[in-house]
């Protein structure tokens, strides 16, 4: 029976330093995070092993789009799956509009006449939505042709003239599916061009092959997942099924 470490504070300490002091807690909260460390660590340094990162909830209204964008610039992961609403703050950003703090209890009519919406507690202009419409009328042909949501949002990335999470994907190769696309404001910009009579080649059952494929062919599967109040880590090997699954944080 290993008895519970406590951490020790002292001047200098890094970040590594407190996270590995945590793992030997091995317990509760910060046992939790220093394990679900490990196992991160261990993901990344094989070589065998896909990593999948899963984003939801609004987490550039939380202020943790940098970190995404150094986990794929740095190639930790393989493949990132996102919602709709994610990868629309990202354009949002990526754009030159910004997110604000706010207060989750503030009157959203008085918001609205000052020109901002509500997540939470973090605002964002309305102007976002505007800027992100004349972003994908001016690029809609560059877009229409594109098959796959995949190739989709690489030629966004591609295209956004700021640093961004598609455009690290798009950059470093690193596939990124969002199978709920429509339902979100880049969504409804496409659908604003096809009310005008424009037509879009995408086929949103394109990416399943592709998304399969990669999880099936790989030796070892790992997955991040990232939400604002939550993050959990699998890591998995698919020849004898044994599965390692931390909760960080419940």
């Amino acid at each position: 029976m290993k008895p519970v470490n406590h951490i020790k504070i002292k001047n200098e300490m890094s970040v590594n330093e407190l996270a590995k002091q945590m793992a030997l807690t091995g317990v509760l909260g910060s046992g939790r995070l220093g394990k679900a460390i490990n196992i991160c660590e261990a993901m990344i340094m094989d070589r065998d092993c896909r990593v999948f990162l899963g984003l939801a909830g609004p987490l550039v209204p939380g202020g943790m789009r940098e970190i995404i964008i150094n986990m794929i610039e740095s190639k930790w992961v393989d493949v990132v799956v996102a919602t709709g609403a994610t990868l629309t703050h990202d354009l949002g950003e990526a754009l030159g509009y910004r997110h604000y703090q706010g207060d989750a209890n503030a009157d959203d009519e008085e918001l609205y006449k000052k020109g901002f919406d509500r997540v939470y507690e973090s605002l964002m202009p309305n102007k976002i939505y505007e800027g992100m419409e004349d972003f994908i009328a001016h690029n809609f042909d560059s877009l229409k042709g594109k098959k796959s949501i995949k190739d989709f949002l690489w030629e966004i990335g591609r295209l956004t003239p700021k640093k961004s999470i598609l455009k690290a994907c798009f950059e470093n190769k690193i596939p990124v599916f969002c199978p709920a696309i429509s339902d979100s404001g880049i969504g409804l910009m496409i659908w604003g061009q096809i009310a005008k009579g424009k037509n879009v080649d995408v086929r949103a059952f394109e990416d399943l092959k592709e998304i399969i494929d990669i999880a099936w062919t790989a030796k070892k599967t790992g997955f991040i997942y990232f939400a604002v109040h939550a993050m959990s880590i699998t890591y998995s090997r698919q020849c004898s099924f044994q599965r390692k699954l931390l909760m960080a944080f419940k």
